[in-house]
Protein backbone atom coordinates (compact mmCIF):
# COMPACT_ATOMS: atom_id res chain seq x y z
CA UNK A 1 0.00 0.00 0.00
CA UNK A 2 0.99 3.67 -0.44
CA UNK A 3 3.15 4.70 2.36
CA UNK A 4 4.20 7.95 4.46
CA UNK A 5 7.46 6.88 5.19
CA UNK A 6 9.81 9.29 3.79
CA UNK A 7 12.34 7.29 2.11
CA UNK A 8 9.96 4.96 0.56
CA UNK A 9 7.15 5.13 -2.10
CA UNK A 10 4.55 1.96 -0.81
CA UNK A 11 5.15 -0.76 2.12
CA UNK A 12 4.84 -4.24 1.54
CA UNK A 13 4.10 -7.25 4.36
CA UNK A 14 4.28 -10.34 3.31
CA UNK A 15 5.21 -11.54 6.79
CA UNK A 16 3.67 -9.11 10.00
CA UNK A 17 5.24 -9.22 13.16
CA UNK A 18 8.00 -9.22 15.09
CA UNK A 19 9.93 -9.36 18.83
CA UNK A 20 12.27 -6.97 20.74
CA UNK A 21 15.60 -7.61 18.80
CA UNK A 22 17.29 -4.41 21.14
CA UNK A 23 16.64 -0.79 22.64
CA UNK A 24 15.41 0.64 19.62
CA UNK A 25 12.21 -1.69 20.00
CA UNK A 26 11.05 -0.51 23.32
CA UNK A 27 8.58 1.55 21.28
CA UNK A 28 7.95 -0.03 18.52
CA UNK A 29 5.37 1.56 16.15
CA UNK A 30 4.93 -1.77 14.35
CA UNK A 31 3.66 -3.21 17.87
CA UNK A 32 1.17 -0.49 18.23
CA UNK A 33 -0.48 -1.01 15.22
CA UNK A 34 -0.77 -4.60 14.95
CA UNK A 35 -2.46 -4.04 18.48
CA UNK A 36 -4.80 -1.60 16.84
CA UNK A 37 -5.31 -3.76 13.29
CA UNK A 38 -5.87 -6.55 15.64
CA UNK A 39 -8.88 -4.56 17.32
CA UNK A 40 -10.35 -3.49 14.27
CA UNK A 41 -10.34 -6.86 13.05
CA UNK A 42 -8.25 -6.99 10.12
CA UNK A 43 -8.00 -10.60 9.16
CA UNK A 44 -4.49 -10.19 8.69
CA UNK A 45 -3.53 -9.35 12.32
CA UNK A 46 -5.91 -11.59 13.66
CA UNK A 47 -2.78 -12.75 15.83
CA UNK A 48 -1.47 -9.60 16.77
CA UNK A 49 2.29 -9.38 16.70
CA UNK A 50 2.93 -12.74 16.96
CA UNK A 51 5.34 -13.62 13.60
CA UNK A 52 2.88 -14.61 10.81
CA UNK A 53 3.59 -15.26 7.24
CA UNK A 54 0.90 -14.76 4.31
CA UNK A 55 1.96 -16.68 0.86
CA UNK A 56 -1.27 -14.63 -0.65
CA UNK A 57 0.50 -11.73 -0.23
CA UNK A 58 3.67 -12.70 -2.13
CA UNK A 59 2.35 -12.11 -5.61
CA UNK A 60 1.21 -8.16 -5.01
CA UNK A 61 4.38 -6.59 -6.50
CA UNK A 62 3.37 -8.72 -9.73
CA UNK A 63 0.22 -6.33 -10.30
CA UNK A 64 2.20 -2.70 -9.51
CA UNK A 65 2.81 -1.01 -12.77
CA UNK A 66 4.63 2.05 -11.73
CA UNK A 67 8.91 2.08 -10.92
CA UNK A 68 8.70 2.47 -7.34
CA UNK A 69 10.59 1.90 -4.09
CA UNK A 70 8.92 -0.74 -1.66
CA UNK A 71 9.57 -1.19 2.12
CA UNK A 72 9.76 -4.41 2.44
CA UNK A 73 8.05 -6.15 5.69
CA UNK A 74 7.38 -2.58 7.27
CA UNK A 75 5.63 -4.52 9.92
CA UNK A 76 7.85 -7.26 10.63
CA UNK A 77 11.44 -8.10 10.10
CA UNK A 78 11.74 -10.35 6.82
CA UNK A 79 14.95 -12.26 8.39
CA UNK A 80 13.33 -12.85 12.03
CA UNK A 81 14.15 -16.42 13.03
CA UNK A 82 10.35 -17.37 12.92
CA UNK A 83 10.40 -16.85 9.14
CA UNK A 84 11.62 -19.40 7.12
CA UNK A 85 14.01 -19.56 4.66
CA UNK A 86 12.20 -21.15 2.10
CA UNK A 87 9.45 -18.80 2.82
CA UNK A 88 12.39 -15.56 2.55
CA UNK A 89 13.37 -17.27 -0.91
CA UNK A 90 10.00 -16.58 -2.62
CA UNK A 91 10.38 -12.90 -1.31
CA UNK A 92 13.41 -13.01 -3.79
CA UNK A 93 11.79 -14.70 -6.73
CA UNK A 94 9.35 -11.95 -6.70
CA UNK A 95 12.33 -9.26 -6.62
CA UNK A 96 14.01 -11.44 -9.60
CA UNK A 97 10.35 -11.42 -11.41
CA UNK A 98 10.40 -7.38 -10.56
CA UNK A 99 13.03 -5.72 -11.74
CA UNK A 100 11.43 -2.29 -12.25
CA UNK A 101 10.59 -2.59 -8.07
CA UNK A 102 13.43 -1.43 -5.83
CA UNK A 103 12.96 -3.85 -2.73
CA UNK A 104 14.01 -1.91 0.28
CA UNK A 105 14.77 -4.85 3.21
CA UNK A 106 15.38 -3.25 6.59
CA UNK A 107 16.90 -5.83 9.00
CA UNK A 108 17.93 -5.98 13.17
CA UNK A 109 19.12 -9.53 12.10
CA UNK A 110 21.94 -9.10 9.70
CA UNK A 111 23.54 -12.69 11.07
CA UNK A 112 20.65 -14.12 9.58
CA UNK A 113 20.53 -12.64 6.48
CA UNK A 114 24.05 -13.99 5.87
CA UNK A 115 22.78 -17.16 7.07
CA UNK A 116 20.03 -17.06 3.90
CA UNK A 117 22.73 -15.75 1.54
CA UNK A 118 25.29 -18.14 2.63
CA UNK A 119 22.68 -21.22 2.29
CA UNK A 120 20.38 -19.96 -0.80
CA UNK A 121 22.27 -17.60 -2.90
CA UNK A 122 24.85 -20.49 -4.05
CA UNK A 123 25.96 -22.43 -7.62
CA UNK A 124 23.39 -25.08 -7.00
CA UNK A 125 20.70 -22.44 -6.27
CA UNK A 126 21.19 -19.84 -8.65
CA UNK A 127 18.00 -20.25 -10.98
CA UNK A 128 15.83 -20.20 -7.78
CA UNK A 129 16.15 -16.25 -8.58
CA UNK A 130 17.33 -15.39 -11.46
CA UNK A 131 19.28 -16.57 -14.74
CA UNK A 132 21.47 -15.19 -16.99
CA UNK A 133 24.82 -14.17 -14.91
CA UNK A 134 24.52 -10.32 -14.69
CA UNK A 135 21.30 -9.92 -16.12
CA UNK A 136 17.87 -11.03 -15.98
CA UNK A 137 16.56 -12.73 -18.78
CA UNK A 138 13.19 -13.55 -17.87
CA UNK A 139 13.02 -14.48 -14.54
CA UNK A 140 10.68 -17.20 -13.65
CA UNK A 141 7.74 -17.20 -10.70
CA UNK A 142 5.65 -20.29 -9.68
CA UNK A 143 2.63 -20.29 -8.33
CA UNK A 144 -0.13 -22.96 -7.72
CA UNK A 145 -3.36 -23.04 -10.13
CA UNK A 146 -5.96 -21.92 -6.90
CA UNK A 147 -8.43 -24.59 -5.97
CA UNK A 148 -7.14 -27.38 -8.04
CA UNK A 149 -6.04 -30.75 -6.27
CA UNK A 150 -4.39 -32.14 -9.64
CA UNK A 151 -1.36 -29.85 -10.26
CA UNK A 152 1.99 -28.76 -8.61
CA UNK A 153 2.85 -25.36 -8.39
CA UNK A 154 2.56 -25.32 -12.65
CA UNK A 155 0.78 -22.26 -12.33
CA UNK A 156 4.21 -20.30 -13.86
CA UNK A 157 4.57 -16.70 -15.47
CA UNK A 158 7.41 -16.04 -17.50
CA UNK A 159 8.01 -12.36 -17.55
CA UNK A 160 9.50 -10.59 -20.60
CA UNK A 161 10.64 -7.20 -18.78
CA UNK A 162 8.00 -6.24 -16.19
CA UNK A 163 4.32 -6.43 -16.65
CA UNK A 164 0.70 -6.51 -14.73
CA UNK A 165 0.03 -9.89 -14.08
CA UNK A 166 -3.67 -9.79 -14.71
CA UNK A 167 -6.33 -10.42 -11.84
CA UNK A 168 -7.80 -12.97 -14.19
CA UNK A 169 -4.55 -14.34 -15.08
CA UNK A 170 -5.96 -17.51 -12.95
CA UNK A 171 -8.94 -18.08 -15.26
CA UNK A 172 -8.82 -21.82 -16.99
CA UNK A 173 -9.82 -19.97 -19.99
CA UNK A 174 -6.27 -17.45 -20.04
CA UNK A 175 -3.84 -18.61 -21.47
CA UNK A 176 -1.54 -15.53 -22.70
CA UNK A 177 -1.51 -12.48 -21.49
CA UNK A 178 0.79 -9.64 -23.55
CA UNK A 179 4.29 -9.61 -22.49
CA UNK A 180 3.64 -12.62 -19.96
CA UNK A 181 3.28 -16.66 -21.09
CA UNK A 182 2.00 -19.13 -18.48
CA UNK A 183 3.61 -23.15 -19.12
CA UNK A 184 4.44 -25.70 -16.79
CA UNK A 185 5.82 -29.86 -16.93
CA UNK A 186 4.07 -32.12 -19.63
CA UNK A 187 4.14 -34.70 -16.85
CA UNK A 188 2.31 -33.23 -13.96
CA UNK A 189 -0.39 -31.30 -15.64
CA UNK A 190 -3.89 -31.11 -14.82
CA UNK A 191 -6.74 -29.97 -17.27
CA UNK A 192 -7.08 -26.73 -15.95
CA UNK A 193 -4.48 -25.49 -18.54
CA UNK A 194 -3.19 -26.07 -21.85
CA UNK A 195 0.97 -26.00 -21.12
CA UNK A 196 3.36 -26.22 -23.25
CA UNK A 197 6.57 -27.75 -22.68
CA UNK A 198 9.68 -25.99 -21.26
CA UNK A 199 12.82 -27.74 -20.41
CA UNK A 200 13.81 -24.74 -18.26
CA UNK A 201 11.63 -23.92 -15.82
CA UNK A 202 12.90 -22.63 -12.55
CA UNK A 203 11.54 -20.40 -10.12
CA UNK A 204 10.29 -20.12 -6.46
CA UNK A 205 7.21 -22.45 -6.04
CA UNK A 206 4.07 -20.52 -3.72
CA UNK A 207 0.90 -22.84 -3.35
CA UNK A 208 -1.46 -19.92 -2.50
CA UNK A 209 -4.35 -21.92 -0.92
CA UNK A 210 -2.30 -24.13 1.92
CA UNK A 211 0.74 -21.55 2.07
CA UNK A 212 3.55 -24.09 1.58
CA UNK A 213 6.36 -22.98 0.03
CA UNK A 214 8.75 -25.31 -2.24
CA UNK A 215 11.38 -24.52 -4.60
CA UNK A 216 12.48 -26.10 -7.88
CA UNK A 217 16.35 -27.87 -8.13
CA UNK A 218 16.63 -28.73 -12.25
CA UNK A 219 18.72 -27.95 -14.42
CA UNK A 220 20.81 -26.07 -12.55
CA UNK A 221 23.32 -24.46 -15.04
CA UNK A 222 24.66 -21.06 -15.25
CA UNK A 223 26.87 -18.92 -14.00
CA UNK A 224 26.56 -17.49 -10.44
CA UNK A 225 24.54 -14.60 -10.49
CA UNK A 226 25.39 -11.10 -9.43
CA UNK A 227 22.70 -10.40 -6.77
CA UNK A 228 19.79 -8.95 -7.23
CA UNK A 229 20.54 -5.24 -8.27
CA UNK A 230 16.76 -4.31 -7.18
CA UNK A 231 17.48 -5.62 -3.31
CA UNK A 232 18.64 -2.87 -1.19
CA UNK A 233 19.52 -4.53 1.79
CA UNK A 234 19.80 -2.49 5.13
CA UNK A 235 20.54 -2.56 9.04
CA UNK A 236 19.20 -0.68 11.77
CA UNK A 237 21.99 0.68 14.11
CA UNK A 238 20.19 2.78 16.76
CA UNK A 239 23.71 3.69 18.50
CA UNK A 240 27.34 3.23 18.41
CA UNK A 241 27.28 -0.21 20.14
CA UNK A 242 24.44 -1.86 17.01
CA UNK A 243 26.31 -0.13 14.60
CA UNK A 244 29.28 -2.33 15.56
CA UNK A 245 27.25 -5.49 16.22
CA UNK A 246 25.23 -5.48 13.14
CA UNK A 247 27.32 -3.17 10.15
CA UNK A 248 30.39 -5.75 9.31
CA UNK A 249 27.96 -8.30 9.23
CA UNK A 250 25.98 -6.53 5.93
CA UNK A 251 28.88 -5.62 4.54
CA UNK A 252 30.32 -9.03 3.88
CA UNK A 253 26.59 -9.71 2.35
CA UNK A 254 26.75 -9.81 -1.25
CA UNK A 255 24.07 -7.67 -1.69
CA UNK A 256 23.73 -5.30 -4.83
CA UNK A 257 23.14 -2.32 -2.27
CA UNK A 258 23.69 -1.77 1.48
CA UNK A 259 22.59 0.90 3.87
CA UNK A 260 22.29 1.37 7.17
CA UNK A 261 19.20 2.96 8.94
CA UNK A 262 19.65 5.06 12.14
CA UNK A 263 16.73 5.69 13.79
CA UNK A 264 15.52 5.99 16.17
CA UNK A 265 18.91 7.37 16.81
CA UNK A 266 19.56 7.07 20.34
CA UNK A 267 23.04 8.11 20.68
CA UNK A 268 25.98 9.37 18.68
CA UNK A 269 27.51 7.19 16.14
CA UNK A 270 30.58 7.05 13.98
CA UNK A 271 31.05 5.20 10.93
CA UNK A 272 34.31 5.52 10.53
CA UNK A 273 35.28 4.65 13.72
CA UNK A 274 38.45 2.65 14.62
CA UNK A 275 37.71 -0.63 15.47
CA UNK A 276 38.37 -3.26 17.79
CA UNK A 277 38.26 -6.48 16.02
CA UNK A 278 42.53 -7.71 15.64
CA UNK A 279 43.36 -3.97 16.30
CA UNK A 280 42.54 -2.75 13.00
CA UNK A 281 40.61 -0.24 10.93
CA UNK A 282 37.45 -0.34 9.64
CA UNK A 283 35.44 2.90 7.86
CA UNK A 284 32.16 1.74 7.15
CA UNK A 285 31.48 4.68 5.04
CA UNK A 286 34.14 3.53 2.74
CA UNK A 287 34.65 -0.22 3.00
CA UNK A 288 38.17 0.39 3.87
CA UNK A 289 39.49 -2.23 6.20
CA UNK A 290 43.10 -2.04 7.37
CA UNK A 291 45.40 -4.70 9.69
CA UNK A 292 47.05 -2.92 12.82
CA UNK A 293 51.09 -2.97 11.53
CA UNK A 294 52.54 -1.55 14.50
CA UNK A 295 53.52 2.38 15.80
CA UNK A 296 55.96 4.40 13.78
CA UNK A 297 58.93 6.99 15.23
CA UNK A 298 56.52 8.98 16.18
CA UNK A 299 53.93 6.41 18.24
CA UNK A 300 51.36 7.06 15.68
CA UNK A 301 49.21 3.47 14.29
CA UNK A 302 50.52 2.27 11.09
CA UNK A 303 47.92 0.26 9.23
CA UNK A 304 48.25 -1.82 5.54
CA UNK A 305 45.01 -2.22 4.06
CA UNK A 306 43.86 -2.78 0.61
CA UNK A 307 46.03 -0.88 -2.38
CA UNK A 308 48.66 -1.61 0.04
CA UNK A 309 52.25 -3.56 -1.37
CA UNK A 310 52.12 -6.74 0.59
CA UNK A 311 48.54 -6.43 1.56
CA UNK A 312 46.63 -9.79 1.32
CA UNK A 313 43.79 -9.33 3.93
CA UNK A 314 39.92 -8.68 3.17
CA UNK A 315 38.46 -6.16 1.07
CA UNK A 316 35.12 -4.73 2.29
CA UNK A 317 32.22 -2.60 0.54
CA UNK A 318 31.08 0.21 1.99
CA UNK A 319 27.77 1.53 2.80
CA UNK A 320 25.65 2.90 -0.10
CA UNK A 321 23.55 4.85 1.88
CA UNK A 322 22.98 6.13 5.23
CA UNK A 323 18.76 7.26 6.68
CA UNK A 324 18.83 9.15 9.80
CA UNK A 325 15.99 9.82 12.30
CA UNK A 326 14.46 10.17 15.35
CA UNK A 327 12.04 8.93 17.65
CA UNK A 328 8.19 10.06 17.45
CA UNK A 329 4.96 8.65 19.21
CA UNK A 330 4.18 7.48 22.56
CA UNK A 331 7.05 7.77 24.97
CA UNK A 332 9.38 8.94 21.98
CA UNK A 333 12.77 9.64 23.03
CA UNK A 334 15.10 12.98 21.62
CA UNK A 335 18.03 12.95 19.03
CA UNK A 336 20.87 15.76 19.95
CA UNK A 337 21.16 17.67 16.42
CA UNK A 338 25.19 17.35 16.87
CA UNK A 339 24.26 13.32 16.33
CA UNK A 340 22.98 14.49 12.91
CA UNK A 341 25.12 16.73 11.80
CA UNK A 342 27.60 14.62 12.37
CA UNK A 343 26.63 12.05 10.53
CA UNK A 344 25.33 14.32 7.51
CA UNK A 345 29.26 15.85 7.60
CA UNK A 346 30.84 11.88 7.19
CA UNK A 347 28.49 10.83 4.37
CA UNK A 348 29.30 14.39 2.64
CA UNK A 349 32.98 13.48 2.97
CA UNK A 350 32.76 10.07 2.02
CA UNK A 351 30.37 10.92 -0.78
CA UNK A 352 27.91 8.59 0.45
CA UNK A 353 23.89 9.42 -0.06
CA UNK A 354 22.68 10.87 3.14
CA UNK A 355 18.59 11.14 4.01
CA UNK A 356 17.57 12.91 7.18
CA UNK A 357 14.24 11.26 7.50
CA UNK A 358 12.66 13.33 10.99
CA UNK A 359 13.80 15.12 13.93
CA UNK A 360 10.76 13.17 15.68
CA UNK A 361 8.97 14.37 18.53
CA UNK A 362 11.60 16.81 20.04
CA UNK A 363 13.68 20.35 18.66
CA UNK A 364 15.99 21.69 20.37
CA UNK A 365 15.69 25.14 22.43
CA UNK A 366 18.34 27.52 24.19
CA UNK A 367 19.24 27.59 27.64
CA UNK A 368 18.74 31.27 27.81
CA UNK A 369 15.17 30.22 26.01
CA UNK A 370 14.45 28.02 29.22
CA UNK A 371 15.54 29.85 32.36
CA UNK A 372 13.02 32.75 30.61
CA UNK A 373 10.49 30.90 29.85
CA UNK A 374 10.15 29.14 33.28
CA UNK A 375 9.05 32.27 34.76
CA UNK A 376 5.89 32.30 31.93
CA UNK A 377 4.52 28.82 31.07
CA UNK A 378 4.43 25.26 32.17
CA UNK A 379 8.08 23.59 31.12
CA UNK A 380 6.96 20.00 31.52
CA UNK A 381 7.64 18.97 28.13
CA UNK A 382 11.26 20.23 28.26
CA UNK A 383 14.34 17.97 29.80
CA UNK A 384 18.01 18.08 29.95
CA UNK A 385 20.18 15.59 27.19
CA UNK A 386 23.17 14.97 28.35
CA UNK A 387 25.81 14.19 25.33
CA UNK A 388 26.27 10.11 26.56
CA UNK A 389 22.49 9.95 25.51
CA UNK A 390 21.09 10.36 29.19
CA UNK A 391 17.81 12.29 29.27
CA UNK A 392 16.08 14.23 32.58
CA UNK A 393 12.92 15.74 32.14
CA UNK A 394 12.75 19.29 33.70
CA UNK A 395 10.61 18.15 36.75
CA UNK A 396 13.36 16.23 37.77
CA UNK A 397 15.89 18.64 37.89
CA UNK A 398 14.78 20.90 40.59
CA UNK A 399 17.73 23.36 40.62
CA UNK A 400 17.49 23.66 36.94
CA UNK A 401 17.70 27.40 36.76
CA UNK A 402 21.25 26.87 38.22
CA UNK A 403 22.22 23.90 35.69
CA UNK A 404 24.34 25.03 33.16
CA UNK A 405 24.19 23.03 29.56
CA UNK A 406 27.93 21.65 28.64
CA UNK A 407 29.11 22.29 25.34
CA UNK A 408 28.12 18.33 24.97
CA UNK A 409 24.27 18.76 26.39
CA UNK A 410 21.11 20.72 25.02
CA UNK A 411 17.69 21.37 25.79
CA UNK A 412 15.07 19.75 24.15
CA UNK A 413 10.96 20.53 24.17
CA UNK A 414 8.51 18.11 22.42
CA UNK A 415 6.33 19.82 19.92
CA UNK A 416 5.52 16.71 17.92
CA UNK A 417 6.64 15.32 14.93
CA UNK A 418 4.27 17.36 12.18
CA UNK A 419 6.18 20.46 14.10
CA UNK A 420 9.34 19.62 14.11
CA UNK A 421 9.85 18.74 10.96
CA UNK A 422 12.52 17.29 8.97
CA UNK A 423 14.98 20.06 7.91
CA UNK A 424 18.63 19.88 9.62
CA UNK A 425 19.92 23.59 9.40
CA UNK A 426 17.52 24.17 7.16
CA UNK A 427 18.00 21.79 4.68
CA UNK A 428 15.88 18.72 3.68
CA UNK A 429 18.40 16.11 3.06
CA UNK A 430 16.15 12.96 0.55
CA UNK A 431 19.48 11.31 -1.34
CA UNK A 432 19.24 7.49 -1.63
CA UNK A 433 21.29 4.67 -3.17
CA UNK A 434 20.50 3.89 -6.82
CA UNK A 435 20.51 0.27 -8.07
CA UNK A 436 23.76 -0.48 -10.53
CA UNK A 437 22.98 -0.30 -13.67
CA UNK A 438 20.08 2.18 -13.63
CA UNK A 439 22.06 5.26 -14.12
CA UNK A 440 19.00 7.16 -12.11
CA UNK A 441 17.72 7.79 -8.46
CA UNK A 442 15.42 4.90 -7.29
Amino acid sequence: MPSKIEWTDRTWNPVTGCSRASEGCDHCYAERMSKRLQAMGQPKYRDGFKVTTHPEALAEPLHWRKRERVFVCSMSDLFHPDVPFEFIAGVYGIAAACPDLTLQILTKRPERAAEFYREWWTPDRVDEFCRGGHTYTRPRLYLRHPGCSECSFHFLGCLRGRKKWHDKADNPNFRQSGQVDFFGHPDTICDCFEWSTNTHSHGVAVEMDTGEISVRQEDLTGPFPAPLSNVHLGVTAENQQRADERIPILLQIPAAVRFVSIEPMLGAVDLQKRMSRGGGYWNYLSGWWGEYIGADEGGQAMFIGPGDPGYDGPHFPGLDGVIVGGESGPGARPMKPDWARSLRDQCADARVPFFFKQWGDWVEVFDRWVKYEASRRDLSGVGLLEGDGRFTMIGDLPHFRDTHCRESDCWMRRVGKKKAGRLLDGVEHNALPTSPGTGEGQ
